[in-house]
């Protein structure tokens, strides 16, 4: 099993003095990553950004979670990604997905496609991102990229080459995690196109371990391993945890035991989160932990407890 490493998703960057100060504090705390989101909502650009964060830090990795395939030319990324991966000394986490915020295509004009169409988009521009990776010069004519002669700018492969983060949570989106993921997301279905379409049956454990099971099947056939990240739905630490998430089951529907039996949901004492952890590693191989920027402080202790271990 992988050991344990921590994330903290940012909501986004309003302030270069906020995240800064963000920054600062993940790594005086131990967490190991710093990843933002990629939506055309009211924040910088992503890729800058992380190429700036970069900069701040010796010691932490900094990422994209996910940067949406469908608004961006695969070359373009992978020369991005690369440059971010070199003068970061591969500090640097690409995570890459097929797409789903229906807002982000309303605001550029853009046609959603169904998903078989963004998981076979995403296919073809992950095989050229991994060529160009590999120090190849690319030339591809596909159904939906015609390339000619592209590299990444420089001379054979990138000195750092970066983590392929892809993540997701349909079986043909997971199937090409296995192939081309150095860190795989295991995440629930957001097929409604909004943060609020996921089902509790996505969020349960037997969905989780379905998934898993696909995953690691993939990637036996692949002859490759990968390190399991879940990213966390809802995080609550301390004593009035078990209440909070309790009116919040109740309003939904479920009972207490069913909302504590779901991987992305954690809360509780921090040694209770810290079991909760040592568990669904132990059964699901979920190692990675991502959580949210306002979750930071509370969540900080049971990083002191679990990091590297």
């Amino acid at each position: 099993m992988s050991d344990f490493r921590f994330g903290v998703q940012l909501k986004g960057v309003t302030s270069g003095r906020l995240i800064r100060q963000c920054v600062e504090r993940a790594e005086a705390l131990g967490y190991d990553t710093v990843t933002l989101p990629d939506h055309l909502d009211a924040q910088w650009s992503p890729l800058s950004t992380l190429g700036f964060l970069a900069g701040l830090s010796k010691t932490m990795s900094f990422g994209s979670l996910v940067m949406n395939n469908d608004l961006r030319h695969p070359v373009l990324v992978a020369r991005e990604a690369a440059t971010i991966a070199e003068f970061s000394d591969g500090r640097f986490e690409l995570g890459l997905g097929a797409g789903w915020l229906s807002s982000d295509y309303h605001t550029l004009g853009l046609t959603m496609d169904p998903p078989p169409v963004r998981v076979r988009r995403l296919s073809e521009a992950l095989m050229i991102i991994t060529q160009l990776f590999e120090g190849k010069e690319v030339t591809h004519a596909g159904e939906f990229y015609t390339v000619n002669g592209a590299t990444l700018g420089v001379a054979g492969a990138p000195r750092t080459r970066p983590k392929m983060v892809i993540g997701g949570g349909g079986r043909q989106v997971l199937g090409l995690a296995a192939r081309y993921g150095d860190v795989i997301g295991v995440n629930p279905k957001l097929s409604a196109g909004t943060p609020l379409g996921v089902s509790p049956e996505e969020l349960s454990f037997e969905s989780f371990q379905s998934k898993v099971h696909h995953v690691t099947e993939s990637l036996g056939r692949h002859g490759r391993s990968a390190e399991l990240q879940c990213r966390t739905v809802l995080v609550r630490v301390g004593p009035s945890a078990v209440a909070e998430v309790g009116d919040l089951a109740l309003a939904f529907g479920l009972g207490l035991e069913d909302v504590a039996s779901m991987p992305p949901i954690l809360f509780g004492e921090p040694e209770k989160i810290v079991d909760d952890l040592v568990e669904r590693r132990e059964r699901l191989g979920l190692s990675y932990w991502i959580v949210h920027e306002d979750e930071l402080e509370m969540f900080a202790p049971v990083v002191a407890i679990l990091r590297g271990r």
